[in-house]
């Protein structure tokens, strides 16, 4: 099974930013999935890794 799922920058009620992962389950039902600081900067780690290898050639 293959889903969609987005990384998304949202600002919550009281008007803090947060990261949090969306995966579309059906065209109608969105699981958020909240992150933690540290899943975020491994995210951001092998976003960079990826870049880096990119830029090999």
């Amino acid at each position: 099974m293959n889903l969609k799922a987005n990384l998304v920058k949202k600002v919550s009620k009281k008007g803090s930013e947060y990261y949090c992962i969306e995966i579309n389950l059906t065209d109608t039902y969105k699981k958020i999935v909240f992150l933690d600081p540290v899943e975020i900067e491994l995210l951001n780690a092998t976003q960079n890794l990826m870049l880096d290898f990119d830029n090999l050639n």
